[in-house]
């Protein structure tokens, strides 16, 4: 596949990168939780995808097949295949489900819907990304066109504090309990989980749970061959092996040595 890449400067804590990705090639892979949500639109006259172990809203239908899809963060691995496709994606925080579609997170989570269920002017987005010359022009149309959807609200304002305070969390190791989480939002445990399940799409302690999942994925790529797995976890926060292996099987349906074995140049992207 041949990716290109673009950081938007104008939709922080809801989009993180819009790429771009081609294949002349069929292929087959898994992708692991990463607690990202993906717009997608096909370009020109590529094949859609299948899309697997995600539920979708017609049995008979997937979604990836259209020009448009919208796939909501996963709990658990997702598999796609294609005969060759040309695809530009938005991947976005689970903020971006309430912002910008007026969905609550946790009605997309392991969930895949056609983009024509979503409020988009599909004729518009696909006359213009198939007109515009390159990757640059169609990530900065697409950017400025989801600023201008962008519902601002005091609500997005506490769901994006909450994200920050993720983010320090897994620059922390995840050595504050679940119940500190709740003191520094300043809520009671039901208003938390409220309020977690509307923005990101699952409880505060799930929720936590995924994201030091997914710290876990990147410094298995990026620790030290002569770290062994043990200390790798204890370095992240969890209490020994058995708890890393536990929880890192809980999204990823392996164990941490596994991954390490069939793992690819891409964190959580899996050859098939």
């Amino acid at each position: 596949m041949i990716p290109q890449y673009y950081i938007p400067s104008k939709l922080p804590g809801i989009v993180d990168v819009i790429h771009e990705q081609k294949s002349f090639d069929s292929g087959k892979w898994k992708f692991l939780p990463d607690g990202k949500i993906e717009l997608m639109f096909r370009i020109g006259s590529g094949s859609g995808m299948q899309i697997t172990n995600s539920r979708i809203t017609d049995k008979n239908e997937s979604p990836g097949e259209g020009f448009c899809f919208l796939a909501g963060f996963c709990t658990k691995p997702v598999q796609i295949s294609f005969e060759r496709m040309h695809f530009i994606s938005i991947q976005m925080t689970p903020l971006a489900l309430k912002s910008l579609f007026g969905i609550p997170a946790y009605e997309l989570r392991d969930f895949a819907i056609a983009g024509d269920l979503l409020d988009l002017n599909l004729n518009e987005i696909e006359d213009k990304i198939n007109k515009l010359p390159d990757f640059m022009s169609r990530a900065k149309w697409l950017e400025a066109h989801l600023v201008s959807k962008v519902k601002e609200s005091p609500a997005l304002n506490v769901a994006l504090g909450i994200l920050n305070l993720t983010k320090k969390l897994s620059q922390n190791n995840f050595t504050y309990p679940v119940k500190k989480v709740d003191a520094f939002l300043g809520y009671s445990k039901t208003q938390s989980n409220r309020i977690f399940n509307e923005w990101l799409g699952l409880s505060t302690l799930k929720y936590q749970r995924m994201m030091q999942f997914t710290q876990s994925i990147h410094h298995i790529h990026s620790s030290e061959a002569s770290e062994s797995l043990t200390d790798l976890g204890l370095r992240l926060g969890y209490y020994d092996q058995a708890h890393f292996i536990r929880s890192f099987k809980e999204f990823a349906e392996i164990t941490p040595g596994k991954y390490k074995k069939i793992m690819t140049q891409i964190p959580g992207q899996l050859i098939l």
